[in-house]
């Protein structure tokens, strides 16, 4: 169940603009990053794709197509309604309710949503799909009671990237009571979904783990740094990572029980996971590990993420990479794919490309000098070079020692 292609034309501050997210044929789901300067659409990329599943899915928040001219959204893909792996394309040139668009009436995946709610025998087809948006829960985690999950919501505002603490916590709390069930599948699920549980909590927090569920307080409660805390009481990064990958397990195994699959498993299950710029949260170590992180745990989701950050950039070698560019010449918008320029590189040359804007690893005062010292340089002002060498070495001396390196092999050659 993939995302294979989006083409838009008159959305967002693109006249026209081609995304290949995949090559049919990939085995991988795949991860692809937009990136680029404030403005420049790479949020309206994940809006047409959650507008383009339709109104159950999510209500946009803006209006992402243009007033004054004619659209279109093409999407190639393979999310059916049913168990079919068929690659299909859809075309929509019309808006529908709530910001999203009107697909033709034969294309049942819009409808799936409420059509599973509806008949209570259904069985929904094998994905999931899931929206983190950079905002943190922060309403009260505390509930009162357990209460059932409602396993037919499984699409219903999937792609809302709406997340809250207290849902976190029923989750936590209802996986840890089906563990000690005396119904043999119950307890078979329940078991995998706290090991999974225990797994994204590891990962998520610095040096701690899930301890366990205080039941009667519905609390569940993690040690970090050698003290146990509720889990609600950790740091807001840590937060960010538990909130949406405990709210993405809680879909798994909504789709394990309609579908009564192996709960071994139940973690592999497909599906499309659109991020918006969660590094805003995190530490840069975090932003390194996180991507990793996600796909060690949920190895069959196709990664389509929006990002400011070098370090998530540089943290999945096997990602396309894709800028969004506005060129204030022509007063128009672009996004191309630059994946062989940012594959395999350091951060800070990342940070040197057109994306960024030619940001450097330094402030503004050495930044200057090194522009300085490449001017003198294709100059051969000799004596300029020299003066901002001094004037560099004089600042960082350890960093820019290299540059006195023939003086010292000069001074080594005339000791000897």
């Amino acid at each position: 169940m993939r995302l294979y292609s989006l083409k838009l034309e008159n959305i967002g501050p693109f006249d026209e603009a081609e995304v290949e997210f995949l090559a049919e044929g990939d085995t991988s789901p795949g991860v692809t990053l937009l990136t680029g300067m404030n403005g420049t659409g790479k949020t309206i990329i994940l809006d047409a794709i959650r507008a383009f599943f339709g109104p159950h899915y999510a209500h946009l928040e803006r209006e992402i197509w243009r007033l004054d001219s004619p659209f279109v959204v093409e999407v190639r893909h393979s999310f059916q309604p049913d168990d079919s792996i068929a690659v299909g394309r859809t075309r929509c040139v019309a808006p529908g309710n709530h910001r999203s668009f009107a697909r033709p009436y034969s294309d049942l995946t819009d409808r799936l949503p409420q059509w599973l709610v509806d008949n209570p025998g259904s069985r929904p087809p094998p994905w999931v799909v899931d929206f983190w948006r950079s905002q943190l829960a922060n309403d009260d985690p505390r509930i009162q009671s357990l209460t059932s999950v409602n396993h037919r919501a499984l699409y219903q505002g999937a792609l809302q990237g709406v997340v809250t603490n207290a849902s976190v916590t029923h989750l936590l709390c209802h996986f840890d009571y089906l563990r000690d069930s005396r119904n043999p599948a119950e307890r078979a699920t329940g078991q995998a979904l706290y090991a999974l549980a225990e797994k994204i909590i590891r990962f998520s927090l610095l040096d701690g783990e899930l301890v366990d569920i205080e039941r009667s307080t519905f609390t569940p409660r993690a040690r970090q740094g050698g003290h146990v805390v509720p889990l609600a009481s950790i740091s807001s990064g840590n937060a960010y990572l538990v909130q949406r990958m405990i709210s993405l397990l809680g879909r798994m195994y909504s789709l394990h029980m309609l579908r009564e699959s192996d709960p071994a498993t139940l973690h592999e299950a497909p599906g499309l996971l659109l991020i918006d710029e969660a590094e805003n949260h995190l530490h840069p170590a975090w932003q390194k590990r996180f991507l990793p992180g996600v796909r060690d745990i949920f190895p069959n989701l196709q990664i389509i993420a929006a990002t400011h950050s070098p370090f998530v950039l540089a943290s999945v070698p096997d990602a396309r990479v894709y800028v969004c560019q506005y060129d204030p010449a022509t007063r128009r918008t672009t996004i191309s794919e630059e994946t062989a320029a940012y594959q395999n590189k350091p951060v800070d040359e990342i940070l040197s490309m057109s994306a960024f804007d030619g940001t450097g690893p330094f402030g503004r005062e050495i930044t200057e000098l090194l522009e300085a010292r490449r001017v003198a340089i294709a100059a051969k002002d000799d004596a300029q070079r020299r003066e901002v060498e001094q004037r560099l070495m004089a600042l960082n001396p350890t960093y820019f020692g290299y540059l006195d390196l023939d003086r010292q092999i000069e001074a080594l050659r005339q000791a000897s």
